[in-house]
Parts: C-alpha cells; sequence; structure tokens
C-alpha cells in the first residue's frame, strides 16, 4: 500500500502549478472525473481562478464520441484503467492527475508520481477506517 500524506498533495500541488504555468495554456474550465480528484481540482481551480465544473462536458459527435474541447481541463487522482478518463483521453483532452500507473491505459498530460503496477494508494482525505481502493 502506498500511503499519500498532506505534505505529498502540497508538494504535488506546486509541481503542477508551475507545470501548467510553463505550458501556458489557458483554461476556461475544469472537470473533475471522479472524488478523489476534487481535492486538487478545487485547488486548481481556486489558484488560476477556473470554475470548477460539476457535470461533464456531454457534446458529442455523430458517431457519439465526446468532443474535444481545448478550454476545459480534466482532473483526477489516478491514471489507470480507463474507467473515469478513457473517454476523456481518446478525446484528446488535457488531463492532468496525482499518480499515472506505468501499465495503465491513459497517460495523463501532467502527473507527479508513477507506479510501477496497480497498487492500493490510501490519500489523506479518506477515512482512516475506510476500504482503500485497489488502482
Amino acid at each position: 500500500m502506498y500511503r499519500y500524506t498532506w505534505q505529498d498533495f502540497v508538494e504535488d500541488f506546486i509541481t503542477i502549478r508551475l507545470a501548467l504555468k510553463r505550458d501556458g495554456r489557458k483554461f476556461t474550465g475544469i472537470y473533475c472525473a471522479s472524488d478523489g480528484g476534487l481535492p486538487l481540482a478545487a485547488c486548481l481551480s481556486t489558484y488560476f481562478g477556473i470554475p470548477l465544473h460539476t457535470t461533464p462536458p456531454i457534446e458529442r459527435d455523430g458517431n457519439g464520441d465526446l468532443v474535444y474541447d481545448a478550454d476545459l481541463m480534466i482532473v483526477d487522482d489516478v491514471a489507470d484503467n480507463g474507467r473515469m478518463l478513457g473517454e476523456f483521453n481518446r478525446a484528446g483532452f488535457f488531463i492532468v492527475t496525482l499518480f499515472k500507473n506505468r501499465q495503465g491505459v491513459v497517460s495523463p498530460n501532467i502527473y507527479t508520481k508513477e507506479l510501477p503496477s496497480p497498487q492500493h494508494i490510501a490519500f489523506p482525505w479518506q477515512k482512516e477506517n475506510d476500504p482503500v481502493k485497489p488502482r
């Protein structure tokens, strides 16, 4: 199990913030793909003054595929099996995560830590006695 602390989060937030500044893109919205990504999404929203959207983008093309929106940043805690981020990744959205699974199907544009394989991550915003979700 990997224990992720608030100190880890602060350090990773600074790393992500600096990477976004270097990238220079101007986003008009942030969408959080899952509850686990909400702390990072809220911090990025507050720091950059970008609205945090609570509903996913729904514009689709004639084939039913999600339509890419260059102004929307997608945020989550872990890029892994594609269950949460797969459709956004296929559509070409800009994705920011804390973790990337080396063997995962989604490769975020910005992330801070790479996991060599799926493993349990205990985040500080989870209740201590909550079951840790496998990643």
